[in-house]
C-alpha cells in the first residue's frame, strides 16, 4: 500500500505550486515521449505473446501427431516452458504498451483536469519505468535459469534420457528466455530519468544507468555490457 501511495501523493505535491502553462508544458513532454515508445512496447509485448502461442501451439501439434517417443517427449516439455513464458507475458502486462493511450484518453479541458492529468501522467512513466526494471531485473533472470533448468532435470529424470539430452532442453530455452529479456525496451526507464533531471533536478536520475549484467548457467557463467 506505501509502494502504492507514497508516489502518487509525491507527484500531488510536485504539480500543487506550477502554473497552467507549466503543467501544459510537462504534460506535453510526457506524452510525447510515451508515444515514442508505444509502438516498439506493443511490438515486444504482443510479438512475444503470438511467438509464445504459436511455439506452443505447434509444439503440442507435433506432440500428438504420431511422432516418435522421444520427440513426443521434448515437443510436451518445451510446450510447457514456452506456455508459461505465455502466462508470464499475460498475469505481467507490459505498461508502456498502453499507458500513452489511457493518459491521451484523460480530460484535459480545464486547468484542474490538466493538473489531475499531469498527476496521472507522471504515475504512468513511473510505472512504465518500473515495469521496464522489473522485466530486466535478477529476478527475472532467475526465473528464466529455474525453469529452464527444471525442464532440463525432468527430461533427464522422468524420461530416463541423456544428461546431454537434458542440456539440449536447456539451452535453447535459455537462448529464448535471454533473448525476450534483452529484446525489451527501456525507453520509459530513460524517460523517466530524463524528466526527474529535467524539471525536479535530481542529480541521481542525471547519472549514467547501470548497464552491465550476468547470467549463469549449468555450463558456466556470462557477464556484459548492454548500451
Amino acid at each position: 500500500a506505501a509502494a502504492i501511495m507514497i508516489p502518487s501523493m509525491a507527484s500531488a505535491q510536485r504539480a500543487g505550486g506550477l502554473t497552467d502553462e507549466q503543467v501544459k508544458e510537462r504534460l506535453n513532454y510526457i506524452q510525447t515521449n510515451l508515444d515514442g515508445g508505444q509502438t516498439a512496447a506493443q511490438v515486444w509485448w504482443y510479438g512475444w505473446m503470438g511467438g509464445y502461442t504459436a511455439l506452443t501451439a505447434g509444439q503440442l501439434g507435433i506432440a500428438f501427431s504420431g511422432v516418435d517417443k522421444t520427440t513426443k517427449q521434448d515437443m510436451l516439455v518445451g510446450a510447457v516452458t514456452s506456455g508459461l513464458g505465455l502466462v508470464g507475458k499475460l498475469i505481467t502486462p507490459f505498461t508502456p504498451a498502453y499507458a500513452p493511450s489511457k493518459l491521451r484518453s484523460m480530460p484535459d479541458g480545464t486547468p484542474e483536469e490538466r493538473r489531475a492529468k499531469l498527476e496521472a501522467a507522471e504515475s504512468y512513466l513511473e510505472r512504465c519505468s518500473d515495469v521496464e526494471y522489473e522485466g530486466r531485473c535478477w529476478l527475472n533472470q532467475t526465473l528464466n535459469f529455474v525453469i529452464n533448468a527444471g525442464a532440463a532435470i525432468f527430461t533427464v529424470a522422468y524420461f530416463k534420457r541423456p544428461y546431454e539430452d537434458g542440456m539440449k532442453t536447456f539451452i535453447p530455452g535459455m537462448i529464448i528466455s535471454e533473448i525476450d529479456i534483452i529484446s525489451q525496451p527501456m525507453r520509459a526507464t530513460r524517460d523517466w530519468k530524463a524528466y526527474r533531471a529535467k524539471y525536479y533536478k535530481d542529480e541521481k536520475a542525471a547519472l549514467p544507468e547501470d548497464n552491465w549484467f550476468i547470467a549463469v548457467s549449468p555450463i558456466g557463467f556470462a557477464a556484459g555490457f548492454h548500451f
